[in-house]
């Protein structure tokens, strides 16, 4: 899957939760793929989920998971995600868990069972511009 149908992907899954959703540009974002609001916030409200996509092979480390607490603060947003096609290293973890920061992680595991929950008939993932064939 290339990495922009994976933010695509988390996108959707939002979506689907309820939350309305913008799918960040790809390249310049600053860490930040997604950004998801309550539907029935104002175009002002800060997001209450950052989302950052991280589709690799290799443990997600802490600095990635320190960057996104900052950008969950920074910006006012309620928590943060990592969605990863691996999953987060120990270290990550811990640093979690130690400072309290509002950051969940979204793993292979996590990942497989949302699209299990996404694949029903007529559904899918849809991005602008996307084609079938894309």
């Amino acid at each position: 899957m290339h990495w922009r149908q994976f933010e695509g992907l988390v996108a959707e899954r939002l979506r689907r939760e309820g939350l309305r959703v913008e799918l960040g540009p790809g390249r310049g974002d600053e860490g930040v793929d997604v950004r998801a609001w309550d539907p029935a916030a104002g175009n002002d409200a800060p997001a209450v989920m950052l989302v950052q996509c991280k589709r690799t092979k290799s443990k997600v480390d802490r600095v990635v998971v320190k960057a996104l607490a900052s950008d969950v603060m920074f910006e006012g947003a309620q928590q943060g995600m990592i969605a990863t096609t691996s999953s987060w290293s120990p270290g990550a973890r811990s640093t979690v868990e130690m400072r309290g920061y509002p950051v969940q992680e979204a793993n292979h595991a996590t990942l497989t069972k949302w699209l299990t929950e996404m694949r029903t008939p007529g559904s899918g993932v849809w991005l602008p511009g996307a084609t079938p064939d894309s």
